[in-house]
C-alpha cells in the first residue's frame, strides 16, 4: 500500500486528488501546506492557517504547515525528507492539471526528497470539461476564495463553486478550473468530511491584484 502525502492548498483540486487516492486504496499519511509564518496564511490561497487547521480537523487527517521562507523549495524538500524518514511516506500527490512547468517543478522537488510524485488530475487542456463534470458529481462543496482582478468580478468571492459559476467561466476566456490562477477555492464540506466548516465572519479585500475572501471566523458544524 502506498503511503502518500497530499500537497494541500485547501481547494478543489487537492480535494479531488485526496478523494481519488483514497478510492484507489492509498494510505494518506497527511496533508502538507506551504504558509507564510509572517502573515499566518497559506501561500497558495491566502487562507488563515487556523482556518485550514479546522478544515483538516473536519477531514480528520493530520496536516503539516511549512514556512515558505527563506527558501520555498528547500523548505518543502526538507519537510518531505522528514516525512519520508519518520513517517515512511513514499509518494507526494500534487493537484497540477495541465501546466507542464508546474508539473516539472513538483516532480523535481519530490525527487530531491527521494520521493515519487503522482498527478491524479493530469489531463490534456481539451479535457478540462471532464474535470468540471467530475467535481460536480463528487458532492463536495467549495466557496470561491480568490479571483484575479480583471478576469472575474469581486462579487463572485464567497459564492459557491457550482454549475452556475462553471457556466459563466465557460462562456468567458477563463480556464473553467482556474488552472491559470483566474480563481481559487476553499472546500468546506463533502463525502470525506466528518464535519462541515461553518464560515461565519468574512470580508473581501484587494491584495496584489486578487480579490480575496478574508475568513475571520470559522467553526466545525455537525452533519
Amino acid at each position: 500500500m502506498k503511503r502518500v502525502v497530499i500537497s494541500w492548498s485547501g481547494g478543489k483540486d487537492c480535494c479531488m486528488c485526496l478523494d481519488k487516492v483514497i478510492k484507489q486504496g492509498y494510505q494518506v499519511v497527511g496533508l502538507i501546506t506551504m504558509v507564510s509564518d509572517v502573515f499566518r496564511r497559506t501561500c497558495a490561497h491566502g487562507i488563515p492557517i487556523d482556518v485550514v487547521k479546522i478544515q483538516a480537523e473536519a477531514l480528520q487527517i493530520p496536516i503539516t504547515f511549512i514556512n515558505s521562507t527563506p527558501d520555498y523549495e528547500n523548505q518543502l524538500v526538507n519537510a518531505l525528507k522528514d516525512m519520508k524518514e519518520n513517517q515512511n511516506v513514499d509518494t507526494v500527490i500534487f493537484g497540477s492539471l495541465y501546466v507542464e512547468t508546474d508539473r516539472q517543478w513538483n516532480e523535481q522537488a519530490a525527487a530531491k526528497a527521494g520521493l515519487n510524485s503522482e498527478f491524479p488530475l493530469w489531463i490534456r487542456t481539451e479535457e478540462i470539461g471532464e474535470l468540471v463534470k467530475e467535481w460536480l458529481q463528487l458532492g463536495y462543496k467549495a466557496i470561491i476564495c480568490r479571483v484575479k482582478d480583471g478576469y472575474l468580478d469581486k462579487s463572485w468571492v464567497g459564492t459557491n463553486l457550482n454549475a452556475n459559476f462553471f457556466s459563466h467561466a465557460s462562456d468567458s476566456d477563463l480556464c473553467p478550473m482556474g488552472e491559470m490562477g483566474e480563481f481559487h477555492t476553499f472546500v468546506i464540506d463533502g463525502p470525506l468530511f466528518k464535519k462541515r466548516l461553518g464560515v461565519t465572519d468574512t470580508d473581501i479585500v484587494l491584495n496584489s491584484g486578487l480579490w480575496s475572501l478574508d475568513i475571520k471566523e470559522s467553526n466545525l458544524v455537525a452533519k
